[in-house]
């Protein structure tokens, strides 16, 4: 932790005025096949392409496959996604649509919106359920994003150097001008 705070300590968030003040959401998960250990929740909220907020952290139960793990991550990053809705709409900030909300699994993706149970994924079937419902209501609108696409994807592994670099900058962190730094 020490190494990489001292290692990005000339970067700061980069917001994007044309962008807009719509909120993104990135979530991505890491399953631990490992019976005894909780696979990683990890998702990022963007407002004008830089993060507003960020959680990583390990899930409540034990997943039993790389789909329910990324499922249970999409359950915890929509009720933060409606939760900040709420926030913006209080300081003026009208969400225009749907809030985008990315998952680079395209199984949990396809759980979000259609209700296919099947025995693979019974147990998911009441937490998809109010994903679903929030889905239907205009508040998210899950997308299929690829895995080298995902900036959340730091968030929950270790990554090399270079996924680490192209994360960093998906997210929207660069480096801050020299006027900036001198402060």
């Amino acid at each position: 932790m020490v190494c990489y705070l001292a290692g990005t300590a000339d970067y700061g968030l980069h917001f994007k005025v044309r962008e807009g003040t719509n909120l993104e959401c990135y979530v991505d998960a890491n399953y631990s096949s490992d019976a005894s250990k909780k696979s990683i929740t990890g998702f990022m909220l963007k407002v004008s392409g830089a993060p507003v907020y960020w959680s990583a952290r390990k899930q409540d139960r034990i997943t039993s496959s790389t789909c329910d793990s990324e499922s249970q991550a999409i359950l915890t990053a929509v009720q933060y996604v409606e939760c900040a809705r709420d926030v913006f709409e209080e300081l003026g900030m009208h969400q225009t649509g749907p809030t985008p909300l990315y998952n680079d699994n395209s199984a949990a993706v396809k759980l979000a919106v259609d209700p296919i149970a099947h025995k693979r994924s019974v147990q998911l079937t009441r937490p998809m359920a109010y994903v679903r419902e929030r889905t239907q209501n205009g508040v998210i609108f899950p997308l299929h994003v690829r895995t080298n696409e995902m900036p959340a994807d730091f968030l929950t592994k270790r990554l090399d150097e270079a996924s680490f670099v192209r994360c960093r900058e998906q997210s929207g962190m660069s480096p801050l001008p020299d006027t900036v730094q001198a402060l």
